[in-house]
């Protein structure tokens, strides 16, 4: 049996196809989402996935939390290892246990076994990196064939978004897809037509495609660094000539792919080191309890619940109790828009640059399909409204487009 898979940088999603239809599976607690994170008990040595592996840690339970791991493909990560219950493992097989637990799940719900699979990918993992692109590819690949697939074959994944949304128009419209996922922006201009066959080659159907590595995750990494990095001292100073706490580790403890690593003995060393030497050593002591406890992870979960509570709430307040009694963080979707802002406009001018390369206009466009999370922040979405005033604009199904247009 044929499956598509949507291995996303914060979510996944499979939809399998028979003759009739195509159709999401369900992954986990009914629902064909399934968080893209791994939970590594201490005591029972069990592995926990998706949102049971977010529960488990967001709780306290002891033991390796990991998310964000296909940003670890292509890069220098893939051959490094990280502890995980007393044994060094290496992101390969990490990433082939997880997407092992989504085929098993998917083979009891539809009792059939998968056999070829259509995974999905951006259109650069690597910016400006031919290489590290083909290579992270290839280890995508190899893991895949390593876990039973006996067929493998890739799509971009604006693409597959834009096939699934083919299946809801009339006649042929020319559109932009714009995927904005947690690792990834991508951007495609194609011809839809509700007459084209399946199985037809769609190359001469898209008019450009490119993407850029900037997503999600580099709004939660924004976020971190102006609401709670501060708390754990960032931007502090020491000595007696003021200097300032250097930022290294809590850039590093901002982005998802790297947390585990901050979890060092010389990292606690260096930060019981500044805490007597720190003006503020109350935040230093802080950044110690974070290390110590592995709670790295749990800040930027609290950075992420901002963001997406930002959507639709004009002001949050957030609770980091958890790092100090009655700490706490208000911050405004004012503040939020001009963080990201600075996030957002590289991926706007790629955008555009994506209609240039298609030698079309903005108002040349009909449909705007929209994939990926962020694509729902109101910064982005009043950008899109400005710029594509004519198009319809379709974000209906944010998650599963990927999946079921990767199935088609």
């Amino acid at each position: 049996m044929h499956c598509g898979i949507d291995f996303g940088t914060s979510n996944t999603t499979m939809a399998v196809k028979d003759a009739e239809s195509s159709s999401l599976v369900i992954l986990e607690g009914g629902k064909p989402t399934i968080p893209t994170a791994l939970f590594f008990t201490e005591r029972n040595r069990d592995i926990l996935f998706g949102q049971s592996a977010v529960d488990a840690y967001l709780m306290g339970g002891e033991g390796r939390f990991m998310r964000s791991l296909k940003r670890a493909l292509g890069t220098s990560l893939m051959d490094q290892s990280v502890s995980v219950n007393g044994a060094r493992t290496d992101f390969a097989t990490i990433i082939g246990r997880f997407l092992t637990h989504i085929k098993m799940t998917a083979e009891k719900n539809l009792d059939d076994e998968l056999t070829d699979v259509t995974l999905g990918r951006p259109v650069h993992f690597q910016d400006n990196d031919q290489a590290a692109d083909q290579r992270a590819e290839k280890q995508l690949y190899e893991i895949a064939e390593n876990i039973g697939f006996k067929h493998v074959r890739f799509q971009f994944e604006p693409v597959a978004a834009a096939l699934a949304h083919e299946k809801k128009i009339t006649g042929e419209k020319l559109a932009l897809v714009i995927d904005i996922g947690g690792g990834t922006s991508d951007f495609s201009v194609i011809r839809l037509n509700s007459t084209f066959k399946s199985g037809r080659d769609r190359a001469q159907d898209i008019l450009a495609n490119t993407g850029i590595r900037i997503g999600g995750n580099d709004c939660d990494k924004a976020v971190n660094l102006d609401a709670a990095m501060p708390l754990l001292g960032m931007n502090s100073s020491y000595g007696d000539k003021y200097l300032q706490i250097p930022h290294s580790i809590y850039y590093d403890l901002s982005e998802w792919v790297k947390v585990n690593w901050c979890y060092t003995p010389q990292n606690e060393n260096w930060t019981r080191h500044m805490i007597r030497e720190a003006h503020e050593p109350e935040k230093l002591r802080r950044l110690e309890k974070t290390l110590q406890d592995h709670l790295g992870h749990k800040i930027l979960n609290k950075a992420e619940a901002i963001k997406i509570a930002l959507s639709t709430e004009t002001i949050v307040k957030a609770d980091f109790g958890f790092l100090d009694h009655g700490l706490s963080v208000r911050m405004t979707q004012d503040r939020l828009d001009g963080l990201l802002k600075k996030i957002l406009a590289p991926v706007q001018t790629m955008m555009l640059k994506t209609l240039n390369m298609a030698g079309v206009t903005a108002s040349d466009i009909a449909v705007v399909v929209l994939t990926g999370g962020s694509t729902g922040l109101p910064i982005f979405q009043a950008w899109i409204n400005a710029h594509f005033p004519h198009a319809e604009v379709s974000g209906e199904d944010r998650l599963g487009s990927v999946g079921l247009g990767l199935v088609l």
